[in-house]
């Protein structure tokens, strides 16, 4: 008598089979969520803490403000040249303030004058089939001291510019920093009307950056009457806040580039001292890596006399009977005049 084998029926390893498969189907999509889950959270707190060293920053300045004979605070904005041609186009903040700065913030900003002085300084050449004894680099020269009466004051500039030149980097801005002690011969002022050359941007090095990927970024000022209990809210009544700011009534901040640089009657005129104001709210916005990916671009820069585009997807576009057909591209809005399959005939400029 043949004995029976022990063993699987073909319908039992085709069940088996599917468990296995769904088994693995649940592993890998529970895997998926705690990746995405995970690059999620790394990129939040990745932006919360480029938030958060902008805003102790910032605050920082904010509170240390000069209310004395040399203090100053200018708040307004500015027009860049983003592709050159010569035409400043997109306005964007610049924040110059005076503020007094401990003895050990006065001590870090001269030793990080010293290695920079000392890092641009040119390396010895080195001459061939010799060797001799490693020498201390020379110090570097201190920086001369042309005012020291009274506490240390401090100019600083916050700025922001553009990533780039190119058509996909004007979108998002860096934010730029800069500090110089007052009295000490470090170069011009901030407050000089040659600080900011033709095209927007400062002249020479001043500038270090503090934040990249930055969409937003502004101060909201208000003065002794504003109601900020109820809302920040923008505009020229006592109970409004402003964008801009001039601290000595000067009229420095143009308000031909921006109707954000419009001044406000609304707080007292400076007399002896600067006018100051009452509290300070800041806004900064900072793009997630995902958000990059996914932004409109151009594949390649568009000539200046340029008047057809072509598009990925024509459906995302305005639709014909729309009363406003137009789309941003860079700093420059264009009217749609005819679509036709992936080509869009645009009027450039408006």
């Amino acid at each position: 008598m043949n004995k029976l084998r022990g063993g699987f029926s073909l319908i039992e390893l085709v069940l088996a089979t599917g468990l296995a498969a769904l088994l693995l189907v649940a592993v890998f999509a529970l895997m998926d969520t705690s990746m995405t889950t995970l690059r999620r959270s790394e990129e939040r707190r990745s932006l919360v803490e480029i938030g958060s060293g902008v805003m102790a920053l910032l605050e920082h300045d904010v509170r240390q403000l000069e209310g004395g004979a040399r203090g100053d605070l200018v708040v307004e904005w500015v027009r860049t040249d983003l592709d050159g041609d010569g035409t400043t186009e997109k306005p964007l903040p610049l924040v110059r303030l005076v503020r007094q700065a401990s003895a050990a913030e006065v001590a870090r900003h001269r030793a990080a004058l010293a290695a920079d002085a000392l890092a641009k300084q040119p390396a010895e050449p080195a001459t061939p089939g010799r060797t001799r004894a490693a020498t201390p680099p020379p110090a570097a020269p201190a920086p001369t001291v042309l005012a020291p009466s009274g506490p240390a004051l401090m100019e600083v500039c916050w700025a922001m510019f553009p990533e780039g030149p190119g058509v996909d980097a004007r979108t998002a801005g860096r934010l730029w920093r800069a500090e110089r002690i007052v009295g000490e011969g470090e170069g011009p002022s901030f407050f000089e009307a040659g600080f900011l050359g033709t095209d927007g941007f400062p002249r020479g090095d001043a500038l270090a950056e503090v934040a990249g990927g930055v969409l937003h970024f502004q101060l909201l000022l208000a003065s002794q009457t504003s109601i900020v209990h109820d809302g920040w809210d923008l505009g020229t009544e006592l109970r409004h806040v402003a964008p801009s700011w001039d601290a000595w009534g000067r009229r420095r901040p143009n308000e031909t580039l921006h109707f954000y640089n419009e001044p406000v009657g609304w707080y007292p005129a400076p007399g002896d001292l600067p006018v100051l104001p009452r509290r300070v709210r800041v806004e900064i916005e900072v793009e997630r890596p995902v958000d990059r990916l996914r932004r409109p671009r151009l594949t390649q820069e568009l000539p200046a006399t340029g008047q057809r585009l072509v598009v990925d997807d024509a459906d995302r576009l305005p639709l014909e009977g729309e009363q406003d057909r137009y789309i941003l591209v860079g700093a420059e809005w264009m009217r749609i005049r005819s679509i036709d399959g992936r080509n869009v005939q645009v009027e450039r400029a408006q």
